[in-house]
Order: structure tokens, then C-alpha cells, then sequence
């Protein structure tokens, strides 16, 4: 009796798996282009946001973490005057995190990124 119903069970359970899974709606998102994250920014725009990432600068817990890193504040200052647009922005939005204060993982996930983005950009010059 087994041996008579396994072949159309197959077949069925193959119908039903590809009813279900082959014609349910494909889920996708929006990924940006390299090409157009350009990030385009007026000069008061960019000054405001070299002041937020200077007052991030400024704490006494990211002083710490630049001077166990070796980077003084002439290298610092130097980077940053050579930072692109895109840079800047993301730099400004991890300050902003970080003067806004909140949670203490918050502002340690702020921390490293900021520190992250210094030493990167001093790696690649």
C-alpha cells in the first residue's frame, strides 16, 4: 500500500512546493550606486560639520583613544582639512551620535568609529 501512494505523494508534495515557493512575491531593497553617493555639500554646510566632529574631538575619552593611537592633534587637524564631502558627513553624523550622548554602548560604538575613520584615513595617505 506504501509502495502505491509514494509516487503520487512525491507528485503532490512537488506540486505544492512549487505553487508555494516559485511563485511567492520577491522581496528587494534600493542599494545605492557608488556613483551617485556623492555627498555634495555647501561650504557653511561643511564648516558646521567640522565644528560637530571638532566638539567630538574635543572629549577627554576620544583624546585618550587618538593618543593610544599615536596621532596627534597637527596630524588630526591636518587630516581633516584633507577629508572629501562623503567623508566629512559620515564623520559628522558618528559626532553627532556622540554629543547627543545616550547609552554608554551607543557612545562607544561613536568612539571607535570615529577613531576607525582617523586612523584609516591616515593609513591611506
Amino acid at each position: 500500500m506504501i509502495r502505491s501512494m509514494r509516487k503520487p505523494i512525491f507528485t503532490v508534495s512537488i506540486a505544492v512546493y512549487m505553487i508555494l515557493f516559485f511563485t511567492a512575491p520577491g522581496m528587494t531593497a534600493m542599494v545605492a550606486s557608488s556613483f551617485h553617493s556623492k555627498t555634495v555639500l555647501t561650504q557653511i554646510e561643511k564648516q558646521e560639520k567640522l565644528e560637530t566632529i571638532q566638539r567630538a574631538l574635543e572629549h577627554k575619552m576620544v583624546q585618550d583613544k587618538l593618543k593610544a593611537y599615536g596621532l596627534n592633534k597637527e596630524e588630526i587637524e591636518k587630516k581633516l582639512k584633507d577629508l572629501s564631502n562623503d567623508q566629512i558627513h559620515i564623520l559628522a553624523q558618528a559626532s553627532e551620535k556622540l554629543l547627543a550622548g545616550g547609552d554608554s554602548l551607543g557612545l562607544l560604538v561613536t568612539v571607535l568609529v570615529i577613531i576607525l575613520l582617523v586612523v584609516l584615513i591616515l593609513r591611506l595617505t
